[in-house]
């Protein structure tokens, strides 16, 4: 199966579950001032931000995202920085465990993955910043159930290296989404394929401090999904993520990856943003932008235009607007590069 059959199937299903399609943000969301859209849910926390007692609604969308903590990630054959997450949300609408049964079996029944595969991932309590959250119990009962007996329990905060912070990797609380609460997730074997949050928590961030102010959320969110390059690679037995995208050119998984994050990120405006509210997403572009430079060579730096093309053909059914744009987004990345100094550092194939 491929990424087009499966978007229609996700919208096809889940529409006669009775979810209502809503667009897709831009990568440049309010909801993510510091950095690009990193997950499936902005749309819903722009209602939350404006009206916390929101009208019930279940709705589906297909959410074009950029993950820049994965970027060092990317060639792994797990990670990808650039991908699409196919989510359902829903505000004081269904319950969890009837958006978790819709998921289960359009992930089994639809497209035929083996149950016995899965080990789930739950959040088992403990204290970030003071605060005590306590075990997600309702989610296991709900996971029992359907027949799930292979659990992960995620129990406490421990201080990351890498973001100098408190986390639990079933809990969402960071420093870019305003809200969070628990998280389950399932894996396919050693592949993490689906997520759900329960969100029930507003979060405050104080960057001088490094720590979290944290205030319970009356109607709370349930946003359950899936990335789908990962339920690809699932579903037809690859061995890397990266052979979701082929490619007639022997090129890095990582080139080809960040390629398609830039032409996404060019179709947003990522190449234009000014001013100082927009310093960090700048800084993201630029690095991303080194990273990808840095496994290019002189020869290689030749294909990018075919390239850019190539990823615009991945994209024509959902972006159909980014036909006929390959030359200026090919040309805005050049000309960011070479403002960079990036193009005169390229080494020479041997």
């Amino acid at each position: 199966m491929e990424a087009k059959e499966l978007r229609a199937r996700f919208r096809e299903y889940f529409g006669k579950q009775g979810y209502n399609e809503i667009p897709a943000d831009t990568l440049i969301s309010d909801t993510f001032p510091t950095c690009f859209t990193i997950s499936g849910g902005p749309n819903f926390v722009a209602k939350y931000l404006q009206n916390p007692n929101p009208q019930p609604e279940n709705s589906l969308v297909i959410q074009r995202c950029h993950r820049f903590w994965d970027v060092e990630k990317v060639g792994d054959g797990r990670h990808l920085s650039a991908f699409e997450m196919a989510v359902t949300t829903s505000f004081n609408g269904c319950s969890r465990e009837e958006m978790f049964k819709a998921h289960y079996d359009f992930l089994t029944r639809e497209l035929g993955l083996n149950p016995n595969y899965f080990t789930v991932f739950v959040f088992g309590g403990g204290k970030c910043y003071g605060i005590e959250f306590k075990a997600d119990e309702d989610v296991m009962r709900i996971w029992k159930k359907f027949g799930i007996d292979r659990f992960s329990i995620q129990q406490g905060f421990g201080l990351s290296p890498y973001h100098k912070r408190e986390i639990n990797t079933s809990f969402v609380a960071n420093t870019v989404e305003p809200v969070g609460g628990p998280r389950t997730e399932i894996c396919y074997g050693d592949l993490e394929i689906w997520t759900s949050v329960h969100y029930n928590t507003f979060i405050d961030y104080d960057p001088k401090t490094n720590s979290f102010r944290f205030k319970p959320i009356e109607e709370s969110t349930v946003a359950s999904g899936f990335g789908l390059e990962r339920v690809l690679t699932a579903m037809n037995g690859y061995e890397s993520i990266d052979q979701v995208f082929e490619s007639v050119q022997e090129i890095s998984p990582i080139v080809l990856d960040h390629v398609r994050g830039l032409v996404r990120l060019a179709q947003d405006g990522a190449f234009d943003l000014s001013g100082r509210q927009n310093s960090s997403r700048r800084t993201i572009l630029n690095r991303y932008l080194r990273n990808l430079y840095e496994h290019l060579d002189q020869s290689t730096l030749r294909l990018l235009p075919k390239l850019v093309k190539t990823s615009v053909e991945i994209y024509r059914s959902e972006t159909p607007e980014l036909v006929g744009n390959e030359k200026e987004i090919h040309s805005k990345i050049a000309q960011r590069a070479q403002r960079l100094g990036l193009q005169a550092q390229l080494p020479k194939r041997n």
